[in-house]
């Protein structure tokens, strides 16, 4: 048993970032000062950190939190601050809104954390100046201090994941988004310029998630088509060969590749001919889900989508071409969205599911750091959800629409926001 412990609550929604943390874990030599638990739900958590903390020098907790997880954990995160333990906490919500979780964390990590959360712990174990570690918040005296960020990483020079501790997942390949949606969070916390992993070092992952036994690749990108590009409606056909036909000879026969599925998606205008050929070629996945968000070209131009419905439907053609079924991503409830607009992405997605395609509905939920974090949600009438439930015991619609509705509401009680 070591000196120190780190329990991550190890949420299905938060592997991700955890994977990638602790890559950065195991950059730094920090894996072995620490034992790690990594409990799934709460019940298991304060099970496990009751049973667990009083063994060790010192513990930390670590937390990645989502808007919606901090409303759903509010309670639970209270009875956090009980326990004689550094509680840390990163993620979406946090860097969004981060004043929100010094009241139930003592450090808060904002932007990316590879460098800042092993620099932190580094320092900690080693008894020097942890609270200055830049990209930190806290409080302290009444007082907050944040410390400044030193910006993005390069994901050239930090591991997918941690070998040593085996938390292996999708590979991420790309961060940032160059088009800047109004109500998603990825430009504005990962930057408007595309970082991409360089092909040789995805490849080394593949290799050693294969030799773990995982046989399906996956991968993480805000948009699979633009990998190894750095321009709007850019794609890099030469860049995207050469990385699934690389993975292929890896995995062979023995292995499946999934690409433009999830846990990512795919633009509309980022497809075309020769790069859904090269995904038929040599993935496996039976369908590509596309982002289209709104029926309506004025709701598209206004949350400042970068395509219009022609370039939807060009785009399911081309992928139903080759074989795969389209899945088609939707919002409602936009700020702004007015009925005739509704009624226009509702007719689109009827228009869609008779193409043969499967749509996947979002309520519109405003997320911290957004254009559209003030921006209050379109009203829907409530039997509107239960008139989409024909097409969901058909199978063509499906989504989490009525509760993401529910959240909408509660974020904006709970944060008291003053909508426009």
């Amino acid at each position: 048993m070591k000196e120190y412990s780190v329990f991550i609550f190890y949420h299905k929604n938060n592997r991700n970032s955890f994977r990638a943390l602790l890559g950065a874990l195991e950059k730094y030599d920090l894996i072995d000062f620490f034992d790690f638990y990594f409990p799934k739900n709460f019940d298991e958590f304060f099970k496990i950190l009751e049973e667990k903390q009083k063994f060790y020098k010192f513990s930390f907790v670590l937390f990645s939190l989502m808007t919606t997880q901090f409303i759903e954990w509010k309670e639970n995160l209270e009875r956090i601050k009980n326990y004689r333990v550094l509680k840390l906490a990163g993620g979406p919500h946090t860097s969004g809104l981060p004043l929100s979780l010094l009241e139930f964390f003592d450090f808060l990590f904002y932007g990316e954390g590879e460098e800042s959360l092993p620099v932190f712990l580094k320092n900690f174990i080693e008894n020097r100046d942890y609270k200055n570690t830049k990209g930190v918040i806290y409080k302290e005296d009444g007082k907050i201090f944040i410390n400044k960020s030193k910006g993005f990483i390069d994901l050239n020079e930090f591991p997918v994941f941690s070998k040593k501790l085996c938390k292996y997942g999708p590979i991420e390949i790309t961060r940032g988004c160059i088009f800047g949606c109004k109500y998603c969070q990825v430009s504005y916390f990962m930057g408007k310029n595309l970082r991409h992993r360089k092909i040789e070092i995805i490849l080394g992952w593949v290799e050693e998630l294969f030799k773990s036994k995982m046989k399906d690749i996956r991968f993480i990108t805000p948009n699979a088509f633009s990998y190894g590009s750095y321009k709007k409606g850019e794609i890099n056909i030469d860049a995207i060969y050469n990385l699934l036909y690389q993975v292929r000879n890896i995995v062979k026969k023995e292995g499946r590749i999934f690409f433009g599925s999830f846990p990512s998606e795919v633009r509309p205008d980022y497809i075309n001919d020769e790069v859904i050929r090269i995904v038929k070629e040599f993935c496996d996945n039976k369908n590509i889900v596309i982002g289209c968000q709104s029926g309506s070209e004025r709701v598209l131009e206004y949350i400042r989508r970068g395509h219009d419905l022609s370039c939807v439907l060009n785009a399911v053609e081309k992928v139903k071409k080759y074989g795969f079924v389209p899945i088609v991503d939707f919002i409602i409830g936009f700020p702004e969205e007015r009925s005739e607009d509704l009624k226009k992405t509702i007719d689109f997605s009827l228009k869609l599911m008779e193409k043969g395609c499967i749509v996947h509905f979002h309520y519109f939920m405003p997320l911290p750091a957004t254009p559209f974090w003030n921006k209050k949600s379109s009203f829907i009438e409530k039997n509107f959800f239960k008139n989409l439930g024909k097409y969901t015991k058909e199978g063509k619609l499906f989504g989490s629409f009525e509760k993401q509705y529910e959240y909408s509401k509660r974020i904006r009680e709970m944060f008291e926001l003053k909508m426009e």
